[in-house]
């Protein structure tokens, strides 16, 4: 293209509104045709994905916002349904936004104690998937109680969410054991848990953390990113199942977080970090303590519910013996 026609169209606006009628993997091609287009873009992208998207996003975050299998901006909850564990008081979902940051945000607080899948959830996919990728960002108000559960699963069941493919999570200080960590699971059989600390600084209330999750189905096998850094690798999930619904909750009721940006396809969502930022330490998969299970829809009343029962059973059995030794005799 002649450079005067070039200069025309930037001059009338023309150029840029063809830009915007593209997609961004498109406009990328555009502009690596000429040097004439590399210097428009230099100019007018960072507006441009402004406008279209958010400010500061690199070009690959926003391509694969547009070829995910499901993308959600969290500027509201109109596409999530409450639950799907409403059998008693649950997470109460509000918008807002968090300092030094233009993304949306949907929180979620208060709710009943000890119990999961008391928040929003989503399906995304009819009959299942197998996305490559799947990736958030989370916010933490509170950091003395646990939440920020992400779960990601084949199927529902009135209490929750099931079978599940993984579970991301704080831990907060009501835990025994590796406390004010993210937690990621997948094998709730075994209760295998890998847990995440963020050294010196730690993991701070207000702070944007983008969590990226790579799922390879041939492997069965996933890495998982914080802020574009690997912390996690060939970690073991289920790669038998087929994933299409999305939960969102906390697991007590002070606890406050909010999920911006959630993202599910075959992209990469974010580039990796050039050089750490921060110095996060991962434990080995850990087996949880007996009881534990319940990070998958069992609550502590099932728990103390089942106990009583067996304790029930145990008496009448140990009852009906002895009375069989006393005709006995």
């Amino acid at each position: 293209m002649p450079s005067r026609g070039l200069d025309g169209l930037q001059e009338h606006g023309l150029l840029e509104r063809v830009c915007e009628l593209l997609h961004v993997l498109d406009v990328v091609r555009m502009l690596m045709a000429s040097q004439n287009f590399q210097e428009f873009g230099r100019n007018t992208m960072p507006r441009f994905i402004k406008q279209r998207f958010r400010a500061g996003w690199p070009l690959q975050t926003a391509h694969a916002s547009e070829v995910a299998t499901f993308f959600d901006y969290m500027r509201d909850a109109k596409g999530w349904l409450a639950g799907p564990n409403t059998s008693k008081p649950y997470n109460v979902v509000s918008t807002g936004t968090i300092p030094k940051d233009e993304g949306a945000w949907v929180f979620l607080n208060d709710g009943t104690d000890w119990l999961g899948f008391q928040g929003l959830y989503c399906q995304f996919s009819q009959g299942g998937c197998r996305p490559k990728w799947v990736s958030f960002r989370v916010c933490l108000h509170t950091l003395d109680v646990s939440g920020a559960f992400v779960a990601l699963s084949a199927g529902k069941r009135t209490w929750g969410l099931q079978p599940i493919v993984f579970i991301f999570n704080y831990r907060g200080d009501d835990m025994h054991t590796s406390k004010r960590s993210f937690a990621l699971q997948t094998v709730p059989n075994s209760g295998e848990m890998h847990i995440m600390e963020l050294e010196q600084e730690g993991i701070r209330t207000g702070i944007a953390y983008e969590v990226s999750i790579h799922l390879d189905w041939d492997t069965s096998t996933l890495a998982l990113f914080m802020n574009g850094q690997k912390v996690l690798d060939a970690v073991r999930f289920r790669a038998d199942l087929q994933p299409q619904l999305m939960g969102l909750y906390n697991w007590r009721s002070r606890a406050s977080c909010g999920f911006s940006e959630v993202m599910i396809g075959n992209a990469r969502p974010y580039p990796m970090a050039k050089e750490p930022l921060s110095v996060w330490r991962a434990s080995e998969g850990r087996r949880l303590l007996p009881g534990r299970s319940r990070y998958f829809g069992m609550n502590c009343w099932g728990v103390s519910l089942a106990v009583v029962l067996g304790l029930l059973v145990s008496c009448v059995a140990v009852r009906a013996y002895l009375q069989i030794v006393l005709m006995s005799r």
